[in-house]
């Protein structure tokens, strides 16, 4: 895992990275509110991630949608659990982020988009929905 520059501007804010050396982590902070930690191996350090994580497993079937993505550690290890996932993410710059340093896999399809714009206009169905979308610490209207 390489440093990151610390702060990225997108028109959605402000978001720091931080890279901890010594505990091998990154944070993604956006508004106020740390949007995802992981270790070296992009395996989130977030305890509601492991949470929806094993909510999702338990779940009959293998597609998944995703509205909100931060550093993608959830869509990244439901993808290597073998879940087929797709993330809307309305701010690109996080998908950006997530790819280059929390590794967040190609096999992934991330689509730019109001998340419930998307959910009115797709007529795919997925198997489960998750819907982890903030600013900063407060989930959006």
């Amino acid at each position: 895992m390489r440093p990151p520059p610390l702060k990225h501007v997108s028109k959605y804010g402000v978001i720091k990275l931080r890279f901890r050396k010594r505990s091998r982590t990154l944070t993604y902070e956006q508004k106020g509110g740390n949007q995802s930690t992981a270790d070296c191996n992009g395996v989130s350090l977030d305890a509601h991630i492991h949470a929806l994580y094993g909510l999702t497993l338990q779940r009959p079937g293998k597609s998944v949608l995703m509205i909100g993505c931060g550093g993608g550690t959830l869509g990244t290890m439901l993808a290597r659990a073998g879940r087929l996932v797709s993330i809307i993410e309305i701010d690109p710059v996080s998908f950006t982020l997530a790819k280059r340093y929390f590794g967040l896999p190609r096999n992934i399809a991330c689509h730019v988009d109001d998340g419930l714009a998307f959910m009115q206009r797709t007529r795919r169905r997925y198997d489960v929905l998750i819907i982890d979308a903030f600013t900063g610490e407060n989930i959006p209207a």
